[in-house]
């Protein structure tokens, strides 16, 4: 007698537990996004707190957090607004190298 019949049908047919376990991995995953969110929600706040002219120094604008707060509940704000500013950084190198054509 071989195994090998039995081990194909419970391949093919995951087990009660690792459905269960796959389903605690996704939200824990889930829940870890979320936690970031929140933190990364606190960080914008923590930096709106500053004035204009602070923001100005380090490259932002009151608008910059303010579109990065009014981001989906469950998305970083942090890493949508270091995204945004990677953008404005590149479109800048772009019109320097253009002009400089």
């Amino acid at each position: 007698m071989t195994y090998a019949p039995f081990e194909a049908n419970r391949l093919r047919h995951p087990t009660r537990w690792s459905i269960i376990r796959s389903a605690l991995g996704q939200f824990y995953l889930y829940a870890n996004r979320l936690l970031e969110a929140r933190r990364g929600r606190r960080e914008i706040a923590r930096l709106a707190r500053n004035h204009d002219g602070l923001l100005n120094d380090i490259g932002l604008t009151r608008s910059d957090l303010d579109w990065a707060l009014m981001s989906h509940w469950s998305e970083d704000p942090s890493q949508a607004l270091a995204r945004r500013m990677e953008r404005r950084k590149n479109a800048a190198k772009w019109a320097r190298s253009c002009q400089a054509s």
